[in-house]
Parts: structure tokens; sequence; C-alpha cells
């Protein structure tokens, strides 16, 4: 509620004020949640129409040395990466290679009958209903290879029946990048190298963990507890209280079979550029785009929670398309007001969502409800 206050205020202020320029009131909103929400740092990129727009840092990128923010930070984008697995599913599709209604049984030998009616699509937008795999953070089961996932998924039954629901599922993403990489005839980091990150003048993406060094790298922190064996994390609480709750190092595991759905490092510059490559039709098609964008048709004919590989909602008439990644994240874009901005922080738990929607109002008024 306080940040509603807030953002009403400046946004009172930004009209009225003769001459206050909106990177000022940008800023004033940002400094404002950066102190409410106890965030050590963040860098934001807005984009207009592919073309940037505001680009700046704030805060801290490392509690330890008090090293600030830069724009050079290199950032975990964690589930963001599953942008860049939906777009190289459809420069395939736009290669001629793949079709969307490809039924996973008939790319991919060896797959449970059950999961027949499976397709590309259907694993794009979460809706296949196959089971998911152990996940990450439990590492007294997380499966070791690809071969121990697939193992692990195959043996299961479906979890719902295709198309019924939405369902966030990891275990669909280890499908597509095998698909990505049979259809290619490349690993899949290597069809995200010279397909999508050269074209595009990505420079710093590299994929790894928190276990990981990389130039540039901030750290990441989380208000999760460590619990007494220090192996796993005390659940949060259902309120955390940022102004009191302790900061520990956060641990983003990712093993290489899931870096189809998470696991790539980037600056916000760099992750920017996909936004622009797409917006200026550098990677697909304007058909092919808005087919990502296309929210999916569950059986029952109402709106599951994705697109092809996007998350997406409708603010207040304005249609949204982008993700979340790891609760620190956001790559966030008002497809038809051709806005988009990434905000990447180094804290979980940090309201992304809440946050993305109030700068994006400051440059698109109205996306909020009163």
């Amino acid at each position: 509620m306080a940040s509603n206050r807030v953002l009403a205020s400046l946004l009172t202020v930004c009209v009225f004020i003769p001459g206050i320029s909106r990177s000022d009131t940008v800023d004033d909103y940002l400094n404002h949640e950066i102190q409410a929400k106890h965030i050590p740092g963040m860098v934001i990129v807005v984009l207009k129409e592919g073309v940037v727009v505001k680009e700046k840092a704030y805060g801290t990128a490392n509690l330890e040395f008090g090293v600030p923010a830069t724009l050079q930070d290199v950032y975990p984008i964690a589930s963001i990466t599953k942008l860049f697995s939906a777009v190289a599913v459809f420069m395939l599709v736009q290669d001629g290679k793949l079709h969307l209604d490809d039924k996973l049984t008939s790319l991919i030998p060896g797959l449970p009958a059950p999961w027949g009616d499976v397709t590309v699509l259907n694993c794009l937008s979460h809706t296949s209903g196959i089971p998911d795999f152990p996940q990450i953070y439990d590492s007294s089961s997380v499966p070791l290879s690809q071969d121990e996932a697939m193992a692990a998924i195959s043996s299961k039954p479906m979890v719902y029946r295709t198309g019924e629901k939405s369902l966030y599922n990891q275990a669909e993403f280890l499908l597509l990048k095998m698909i990505i990489e049979k259809k290619s005839g490349m690993s899949f980091e290597e069809f995200l190298n010279s397909r999508i990150f050269v074209p595009a003048g990505i420079h710093s993406a590299r994929f790894g963990d928190s276990r990981d060094i990389f130039p540039h790298g901030v750290s990441v922190y989380t208000r999760a507890s460590p619990a007494p064996d220090r192996f796993h994390s005390i659940p949060l609480k259902p309120f955390v209280n940022r102004a009191t709750d302790p900061l520990f190092h956060s641990e983003l595991l990712y093993p290489a079979y899931t870096r189809a759905s998470a696991g790539l490092y980037m600056t916000a510059q760099d992750l920017a550029k996909l936004d622009s490559a797409l917006q200026r039709g550098h990677l697909l098609n304007e058909t092919l785009l808005q087919q990502m964008w296309k929210p999916f048709q569950l059986n029952d004919g109402s709106l599951g929670d994705f697109t092809a590989g996007w998350q997406y909602d409708n603010w207040n008439g304005h249609r949204f398309v982008g993700h979340i990644g790891a609760g620190m994240a956001v790559y966030s874009s008002l497809i038809d007001d051709h806005v988009t901005l990434i905000l990447l922080t180094n804290v979980q738990e940090t309201e992304v969502w809440d946050l993305s929607q109030g700068i994006l109002q400051l440059y698109v008024p109205g996306i909020l409800k009163p």
C-alpha cells in the first residue's frame, strides 16, 4: 500500500511540476523502493520500440566489500533463460526444421506411450501434463545427469491430461533442449551462441551457477535462513520482514541438463538486446513473434498462464509478456505499447512483479487499476 501511495505521489509530481524528467521520477521511485524493500543492488534498462531510453545501476553489487553496482555487472537471470529457449524453438520453426504441433514421441525415441499427445507447444506453454523431475534445491534426490533426469520423469504417471491446465514445469524444457540439439545438430549452448547471442550482440552471456566465478559477477543474497545442517534452507515464513530478517548467500545451482530452463548469467544491457533483436525482426519474423506471444488456449477454452514459453497477463487492458527469474529478476514487456523493462536485483524475495509494474506505470500510465 505504501508503494502505491509513493507511486501515486510521484505520478502527480511528474504531471504537475514543469520541467521534471521521467528519468528523475523513476530514480525517485526506485530509490524509495530500494530503501523500503532493503534491496542491496539493482540495475534497470527500459526500452521503447527496441531502443534504450533509460539504463542505470543502483546500490551495492557486493555487501562484503561495499562494491557499487554498475551496468557492467553480470547477474543470474534464472528462469528468464526460458525466453531464449522459446526463441530458439521458434527459429527452428522459421527454418522449417520443426513444427509446434510435432509430437514429442515422434521427435525423441523411447518416451512413455502416455506422452503420445504432448506437442512441442505443450512443452513451451507448460500444459503437457508430464511429471517434473526432483527440483535442484533438493540435494538428496536431484538427478545427477540428463539420463537420470529422463529416467526419473519417465517412470512416473502423467500429472494431468495434456492441455487441461498450466502447471509450471522444468522437465518440459529439458525435452525442448533435446529437440533443439537434435534438429539443429548443435549443442544447446552452441545454438544459442551462434544463432542468438552473436547476431544480437550479446557478449556477457555464459552458463553456470552460484558456484562459478564470473568477471563482474554480483553476489546473490536471500532471506531464507540455512537449516542447522547448513546444506538446506529453512522455508521462508509467510511474511518476510525485509527490515530485520538477515541476508545470507543464496545458492542457485543448475545442473547442465537444466540449461534450457535456467542457468544463464549476463548483464542487463545484454538481456535488453534480446528485446531489441525481437522488436526489430532480427531473430523472428513478425508472424512468428506474435504467435510466440499468443496465450495458450486450454482444453476448456480458457487461457493458460503462458504463451509459447513466456508468462502472460493483461494489465488493465495492456497485454504483458515476460518472465520472472528466481524471485529477483524480471523481463516485462508491454507488447502493444512496445515498452520493455529489464530489472535485475541481487536478492531474492524482492517482489519484482510489483516493482516492474510500478516502473512501467511511469512510462505507460494506466496499466495499474486505480
